[in-house]
C-alpha cells in the first residue's frame, strides 16, 4: 500500500501524513466496508478517497482529515450507487433484476442495510456501531446534527418495516 500511494502522491505524502494515516487507516477501512456498495472493495474506497484529499495537498493541512476522508468515502460510495442503477434503469432488461438477487447469499438483515443510502449507513455506522455522539457524526459526514439525528430515526424505522415484512413472509 505505502509504495503504491507514494508513487500516486510523491510531492504531498510526507512523514506526518503517513503516521496519520496509519494511525486512522483501520477505522477508515471499516467505516469504507460498511458505507461502500458490496461489490467494491473497502480498500478500494479508501484508497481512492486518499489520492483525491492528496491531490488537494498533504492531509496535514486538513484540520479533520478523519473526517475528510470519511465523507469522501460518502460521497464516491455515493456516486458509485447513482453510476450503477442509473445505468441499470437506463437498460430495462438490467431494472427488470432486484438488486438483492445480484448479492452472493448474504444474510437477510446485512442485504436491509445495504438497501439505505451511503450516507444512511454513514450515519447508522457511526452512531451504533463507532458510538459517535450525533454531534460527533455529524462533524464526521459534514451534516448537521439535527439532520444525522433524522437520518437515523428513518433508517432505523425503514429496517425495521423491512424486517417485520420478511418475518410475515
Amino acid at each position: 500500500m505505502d509504495a503504491t500511494l507514494d508513487r500516486m502522491t510523491k510531492n504531498t505524502w510526507t512523514r506526518r501524513d503517513r503516521a496519520a494515516f496509519r494511525a486512522m487507516y483501520l477505522r477508515l477501512r471499516r467505516f469504507a466496508g460498511a458505507v461502500g456498495p458490496w461489490e467494491v472493495e473497502p480498500e478500494d474506497l479508501l484508497q481512492e478517497a486518499l489520492v483525491r484529499a492528496l491531490e488537494r495537498g498533504p492531509l496535514s493541512r486538513l484540520d479533520h482529515p478523519e473526517a475528510y476522508l470519511r465523507r469522501t468515502i460518502v460521497n464516491l460510495s455515493h456516486n458509485y450507487v447513482r453510476r450503477r442503477y442509473g445505468a441499470e434503469r437506463a437498460n430495462t432488461a438490467m431494472a427488470a433484476a432486484a438488486p438483492h438477487d445480484e448479492m452472493p447469499g448474504y444474510p437477510s438483515d446485512l442485504a436491509d442495510l445495504l438497501s439505505l443510502d451511503p450516507v444512511a449507513r454513514a450515519v447508522l455506522y457511526l452512531h451504533d456501531v463507532e458510538r459517535y455522539s450525533f454531534p460527533e457524526v455529524a462533524t464526521a459526514l459534514n451534516l448537521p446534527a439535527g439532520t444525522c439525528r433524522q437520518i437515523a430515526s428513518r433508517s432505523r424505522r425503514r429496517l425495521r418495516i423491512q424486517l417485520q415484512q420478511e418475518v410475515e413472509e
